[in-house]
Formats: structure tokens, sequence, C-alpha cells
């Protein structure tokens, strides 16, 4: 008689069906969740962009994703910082600036110049 045995589907791959010959990968913004059946939404703060995977990734400091199932982050804009819950990013406030993208801080204006307005590049 021939005996036949299964294989587990690895982390990242799932199937909900029986007799199938391949595990489904879970896409870019997803990750398995442990019980092989389930592909989940990366939470906000979180991404994955890669296609198979049992986790997702922090979005950077400088960056932020308010949406959840993402395959990336945001950065955050000229004139603004990523205020450490990378959810949100913050204009500058007056005398400070940030001429850069994906700041975790903003810049204080140098001596003799000064800025009235919040969220400045320069």
């Amino acid at each position: 008689a021939e005996t036949t045995s299964c294989k587990i589907c690895p982390g990242g791959f799932t199937q909900v069906n029986t007799r199938s010959t391949f595990c489904d990968s879970c896409a870019a913004g997803k990750f398995e969740s442990g019980d092989l059946l389930t592909c989940s939404n990366c939470l906000a703060t979180s991404f994955q962009d890669q296609v198979g995977k049992d986790s997702c990734k922090n979005c950077p400091a400088g960056y932020t994703q308010t949406l959840t199932g993402r395959n990336s982050c945001d950065n955050c804009a000229v004139g603004k910082y990523e205020t450490g819950d990378k959810l949100t990013c913050t204009d500058c406030i007056a005398t400070y600036y940030q001429n850069q993208v994906a700041q975790t801080s903003c810049k204080i204006c140098p001596a003799g110049y000064t800025q009235t307005l919040t969220g400045r590049t320069s």
C-alpha cells in the first residue's frame, strides 16, 4: 500500500483547502498570523513589502503609516517631523525649520535668522 503524508505550509503561507498540492503566500501588506489559515493586514505604524512573510516591519523613524495592510510607510515631508508614534508628521514650530524629509526633529534657526511661521523648510 502506498503511504502519503502531507506537508505543513511554512510561515507566511496559508492553505484553507484540503487535498491541495501547494500553499498560498500572503501578499505584501499582510502576514500569516500563526494559524496557517489566515493572512492578516499589517497594523498601522507597520508594513510588509515582501510576500510570504509571517510578520510585519515597524516603520522607521521619520516615517508614518496610519492605514492597515500597507506595503510601505510614508516619509515626513520637509517642514515637518515624525513625533515618535509613527502616526503623525507635525509642522516645525516658529523659530525652527526642517529642510530634509523623514526627520524626527526640527532644526533651530541659526543666530541672526528668524522664522515666525510654522512648517517651514528654511
